[in-house]
């Protein structure tokens, strides 16, 4: 019988490094699901996190307002005087005029029209306005992005988000008097800086602030992470803090005429 000849060392040799390549390949394609699949799972979790501080928003601040309209509304059923009903008819205005300012800007928390309508540096203008207002904190804004220049879709979200969340920061735990809003696009990146004079804290502990639930760091991370962009933070107690976000564009930029829809 005649023997089967032995494969050829060389080819021997080239099967064994395509099936490593392979190995190799499947490998990093199980490494890339397993992390898209944790990033998923942490947006979501940044989702829930924003519904519970909407949740917490809405009860704390209107509701407190509705219960004080009912108690006005009582109280003017029970005056007795033209002077009475005015005093407490004015105290109604007021506070009709408070729920009017708050249902707005936590319109604006949810989803920004400006954001659809004329784009990221817009937005954030319109917000840190009326987040000024609603604070009673100073605030400057600084954009030094063409007005009519337009960034996909998933970038002026979570950034618009991740700016929201520093200043809702600013306005919780910094005690600040002032912020900055700094944005920038050149070199194919674009720049956010959010600067306040507050109180600051050890930027060297901050798992410990963060694991205590506070200032929302993780989930700006998160966001930046799923544009491929990062975070960096520089804080000193008593002297303030100022967050650098960066995220590269690779040309997503474009003129407002031609973006969709």
């Amino acid at each position: 019988m005649a023997r089967t000849p032995a494969p050829e060392p060389r080819r021997l040799e080239r099967e064994r490094q395509k099936s490593a390549e392979l190995a190799a390949e499947i490998e990093v394609r199980l490494a890339a699901e397993k992390q898209i699949k944790t990033l998923l799972d942490r947006l979501v979790s940044v989702q829930e996190q924003e519904r519970r501080r909407l949740a917490l928003n809405l009860h704390d601040q209107l509701g407190q307002q509705l219960t004080a309209l009912r108690l006005a509304l009582s109280s003017l059923r029970e005056s007795s005087t033209p002077a009475e009903i005015d005093e407490r008819y004015a105290l109604i205005e007021e506070i009709m005029s408070q729920l009017d300012r708050d249902v707005d800007f936590l319109a604006w928390e949810l989803r920004p029209a400006a954001l659809d309508e004329v784009g990221l540096p817009a937005a954030l203008a319109q917000y840190v306005r009326h987040w000024s207002q609603a604070s009673g904190v100073v605030a400057e804004v600084h954009v030094n992005i063409a007005p009519d220049e337009r960034f996909d879709h998933h970038i002026e979200s979570n950034v618009y988000r991740i700016v929201q969340e520093a200043f809702n920061n600013v306005a919780k735990h910094a005690r600040a008097t002032c912020v900055s809003l700094l944005v920038e696009h050149s070199a194919g990146e674009m720049t956010v800086i959010v600067e306040d004079d507050g109180r600051g804290f050890d930027a060297a502990n901050e798992g410990d602030r963060t694991r205590r639930g506070g200032m929302g760091l993780p989930g700006m991370r998160e966001r930046a992470a799923s544009m491929g962009g990062q975070i960096e933070i520089e804080s000193t107690k008593g002297k303030g803090t100022t967050l650098f976000i960066r995220v590269p564009l690779s040309g997503t930029a474009s003129p407002a005429s031609r973006k969709k829809g």
